[in-house]
């Protein structure tokens, strides 16, 4: 894949491709409407067994090529997690970029990939460890370069019909990341 690479689950629908590995059969990923950006879904590792497990989900392959400050950001929250994102060499080299703080409420990680700038490509990991009925969510993944990407709009208010031709109001808040 190439940059702006967004994922955000709108509409149950995802852009790229994604799988994922579990210890157990009762780790799976699934869609859930517990979501940070309000469009109705987020990805959820979870363990529906008891015990300790882990699971993870990789995407498919990214070119960095061109960027001049590549990073990721996306929102996340745990429970019963420990949660962590990988990035994986073609070489099959995984490197720890971030362990993630445990978070009961959505939070935004936003990570620098300029060491990974000259790689071919790269793939992204998203692992956690999950004891008993453990989840991990995922949601608004954002691969770009920060130079050209660097706001977001967040609060957007619209009325839910505008005719064509006609004008509406619109009112958001634009911010930087």
């Amino acid at each position: 894949y190439t940059l702006p690479m967004i994922e955000n689950g709108a509409n149950r629908t995802l852009n790229y491709l994604w799988y994922y590995m579990g210890s157990y059969a009762s780790v799976v990923l699934n869609w859930s409407e517990d979501d940070a950006d309000g469009n109705g879904y987020s990805l959820r590792l979870e363990n529906g067994g008891e015990g300790e497990a882990w699971g993870y989900s990789d995407c498919g392959k990214i070119s960095l090529a061109g960027t001049t400050n590549p990073v990721i950001y996306f929102s996340y929250k745990t429970d019963k997690a420990i949660a962590s994102i990988y990035v994986i060499k073609p070489n099959g080299e995984e490197v720890l970029l971030k362990k993630l703080d445990n978070a009961s409420e959505y939070t935004m990680a936003k990570l620098d990939l300029n060491q990974f700038k000259n790689e071919r490509y790269i793939r992204f990991r998203f692992y956690a460890d999950l004891e008993g009925e453990g989840s991990f969510w995922f949601d608004d993944i954002n691969v770009l370069d920060f130079l050209d990407y660097n706001l977001v709009m967040n609060n957007v208010e619209v009325s839910n019909t505008v005719n064509m031709g006609a004008t509406a109001d619109v009112k958001l808040t634009v911010q930087n990341l």
